[in-house]
């Protein structure tokens, strides 16, 4: 199918005889250009987002870690935080993992679950971002205090 499109010049009125085809392939043209520059225009307006909001995120990532991380000075808090409320030891035990003080803690230190120098400890596997108890913690950091506490200092309780 055709469509006839007349052009006025300084002659008589010129009639072009175009395909239909042609027709919409410049318009589809058309319709491609206009939804990349919103692609694009959407794809700047997300990163802009993402830079600004996330500026504004939780500042804990810049600080540094403590040299050394004791379970007096910062893991009972994160545990209390985060395991305790499952890993309590009392009668409504939902694990049968006691959390809820450095003496029951103290019984894990050397077997798979506390590993001391060891970053594959079940607790870090666990509690580490692709671990299943990490939606528990408040944040990255806490994991990285949990690992530093295992890893470089060697469980320390105080």
């Amino acid at each position: 199918m055709c469509r006839v499109i007349g052009v006025r010049n300084r002659s008589p009125c010129v009639l072009f005889v175009i395909p239909l085809r042609i027709i919409r392939t410049v318009v589809f043209a058309d319709i491609v250009i206009i939804n990349m520059k919103i692609t694009t225009t959407l794809s700047s307006l997300f990163i802009l987002i993402m830079f600004f909001g996330c500026s504004e995120m939780d500042k804990s990532f810049e600080e540094p870690l403590p040299d050394i991380v004791t379970y007096d000075s910062q893991i009972k808090t994160i545990l209390d935080q985060s395991c305790v409320r499952c890993h309590h030891g009392g009668p409504e035990l939902q694990s049968s993992l006691n959390l809820s003080s450095f003496n029951e803690i103290e019984q894990l230190i050397g077997t798979v679950f506390i590993d001391l120098g060891n970053s594959n400890s079940y607790l870090l596997i666990t509690a580490g971002p692709e671990g299943k108890m990490y939606m528990y913690l408040n944040d990255y950091r806490d994991y990285e205090l949990l690992e530093q506490w295992i890893v470089i200092d060697s469980a320390a309780e105080h």
